[in-house]
């Protein structure tokens, strides 16, 4: 599943977008990873300026169905 920006601004808790006010635009599309069923997700890695970030959870109404393709 992938990260969305529009989904996200839908469902996320206001207190949340404040938060990641200033990440939405790394983080949309980033594949999110959900782990043995989990409906909890994982943004293992992104950057905003020169700093690295892990974001959990991640909520699965935040998420479209779209699969990563992963291009060997």
């Amino acid at each position: 599943m992938k990260f969305s920006k529009e989904a996200f601004k839908q469902h996320a808790d206001r207190n949340i977008k404040k938060i990641l006010f200033s990440h939405i635009d790394a983080l949309d599309g980033k594949e999110v990873i959900f782990k043995n069923g989990s409906k909890y997700g994982d943004i293992p890695y992104y950057e905003v300026g020169d700093e690295a970030f892990h974001l959990h959870p991640v909520l699965k109404e935040w998420c479209t169905d779209e699969r990563v393709e992963h291009n060997a």
